[in-house]
């Protein structure tokens, strides 16, 4: 399993990057950034994540991922939402 999974701050940089692309309208892009982290969240990296020795942050990933499937289906049709969910996820780890 890739290092990059177990540093959960790093989830940061693709939740900005949505950001910015839904703020300059390229929603498609923005939905494809969205699902590459959901994916990289999914049960199967999730389990591992937990697996390994007990990581103290399955339960954030698991609030993220959440959080990151609402955005990516508010995306296409509501983005100002998708943006706002996004916002709020930076704002709950402390990334905002």
């Amino acid at each position: 399993m890739n290092d990059e999974y177990f540093n959960f701050d790093g989830n940061k940089f693709p939740i900005k990057r949505a950001i910015a692309l839904i703020d300059v309208g390229e929603h498609s892009e923005a939905f494809r950034v969205l699902s590459g982290t959901h994916s990289h969240m999914s049960p199967h990296t999730l389990g591992a994540v937990a697996a390994a020795s007990s990581h103290p942050d399955i339960e954030k990933y698991q609030i993220l991922d959440s959080a990151v499937v609402k955005a990516r289906d508010l995306v296409g049709s509501d983005p100002r939402g998708a943006r706002l969910e996004l916002l709020s996820m930076l704002d709950t780890f402390g990334w905002a």
